[in-house]
Formats: structure tokens, sequence, C-alpha cells
């Protein structure tokens, strides 16, 4: 069951770097690189976790900790806060 879930992230990592190269113009090819980076992430989780080096579900409950606390050092806002974005330095984004 681990093995088939570390097979599925490399298969979709390699699927996104094949989408990345056949990609139409650099906003999706940029889009399909991180995709195949995020995957490569998870398999490399899941294969710890599959080893015994990583207990399961902490990278995700160190993640949510940090996602739930008000304030943080990294910098995270009040969610009162006026956030606004800076459009000039994002890319547009991609019809679905």
């Amino acid at each position: 069951m681990e093995n088939d879930r570390v097979g599925y992230y490399r298969a979709r990592a390699s699927a996104e770097c094949e989408a990345a190269l056949s990609a139409s113009c650099a906003e999706a090819r940029h889009a399909h690189a991180g995709m195949a980076e995020a995957y490569e992430h998870l398999a490399q989780i899941a294969e710890l976790e599959r080893l015994g080096e990583l207990a399961p579900g902490k990278v995700m409950s160190m993640a949510e900790t940090l996602h739930l606390r008000e304030q943080t050092e990294y910098g995270r806002r009040p969610q009162n806060a006026d956030v606004r974005r800076d459009t000039a330095q994002m890319p547009p984004l991609l019809d679905d």
C-alpha cells in the first residue's frame, strides 16, 4: 500500500515534468514544474514514512500547527490586516 502511494507520487511527478516540457507558454511550464517538484517532495515524505524514519502525519501536523497559530515568527499578518496583492509582480491566472 505504501509503495503504491510512493509510486503514484513519482508517476505524477514524471507526468508533470513531461507536461512542463511540452507546455505552450512560460506560465504553464512554471506551473507544471512546480507541481512536479511538489509531487517529488510528497514521494520523499511517503518514502521516509514507509521506512519509519518519519512518523506518519508528522509533516502535516507541523504544517497545521503553523497555519493555526495567530502570529508566527514567519510574518503572518493578523486576520484584520489590510492585505493587498501586488498584481504588477504576479503572473496572470490561467483559465481551466
